[in-house]
C-alpha cells in the first residue's frame, strides 16, 4: 500500500500528500516543502528582494521572446480573455473602476446623466439601453461631455474629436448637397 502522508522539510507536520507541489526531480515526486511553508518563504524572499525581482520582470518583459510568449497567448486565448474582461466590466464593481479611472465619474453620476438625458443620445437622441450607451469625452481635458449611441461616438470620433473637423463635415455635405 503507498504512502498517503509525507513529513514537512521544513515544519515537521504529517501532512497529507495534496499539501506538496509537485516536483519531477525528486524520488517521490513532490516538493519537500508544503506549500504553506513553501508560500511563506516565497513571500519573505520577494519583501527582501522586491526592488530586483521588479527590475528583473521589467528587463525580462521587454524582451522579444517575453513579447511573442504574451502575443502567442492573447492569440490562442483570445475569446477566452474576452469573456472574462466582459464579465468583470459588466459587474457593478467592473463599471465603477472603469468609470473612475477613464472619466473621473462614480457609476452613481453616470447613472444620473443617463437619466437626465431620458435614456437618449445626447446628439441624434435616438433610445440608447443603458448598457449600450458610450461616455463621449474631451480627450485633452478628460472632461464628460455627455453619453452617445455608439455611431455617434464613432463619428465625432472620425472627425477628430473637433469642432472643426464638424464645421468641415457640414460644409462638405452642404456643397454636395442636391439642394444647392
Amino acid at each position: 500500500m503507498t504512502k498517503r502522508t509525507k513529513q514537512c522539510g521544513k515544519c515537521g507536520q504529517e501532512l497529507p500528500l495534496e499539501k506538496f507541489n509537485k516536483n519531477k526531480k525528486t524520488k517521490d515526486g513532490l516538493q519537500q516543502e508544503c506549500r504553506k511553508c513553501m508560500n511563506r518563504r516565497n513571500r519573505e524572499h520577494y519583501k527582501k528582494n522586491r526592488e530586483r525581482l521588479l527590475l528583473q520582470k521589467r528587463e525580462y518583459n521587454r524582451t522579444e521572446q517575453a513579447q511573442k510568449i504574451r502575443r502567442d497567448y492573447r492569440k490562442k486565448n483570445r475569446g477566452r480573455i474576452l469573456q472574462q474582461v466582459n464579465g468583470y466590466y459588466k459587474t457593478e464593481h467592473g463599471q465603477t473602476v472603469r468609470l473612475e479611472y477613464m472619466y473621473g465619474v462614480t457609476l452613481e453620476q453616470h447613472r444620473q446623466m443617463y437619466i437626465d438625458q431620458n435614456g437618449c443620445c445626447k446628439l441624434c437622441n435616438s433610445s440608447v439601453p443603458y448598457d449600450k450607451i458610450d461616455t463621449d469625452h474631451d480627450h485633452k481635458t478628460g472632461k464628460v461631455r455627455g453619453l452617445l449611441c455608439r455611431a455617434c461616438n464613432i463619428g465625432i470620433g472620425q472627425l477628430g474629436d473637433t469642432v472643426e473637423g464638424v464645421i468641415r463635415a457640414v460644409e462638405y455635405l452642404r456643397g454636395t448637397s442636391d439642394d444647392n
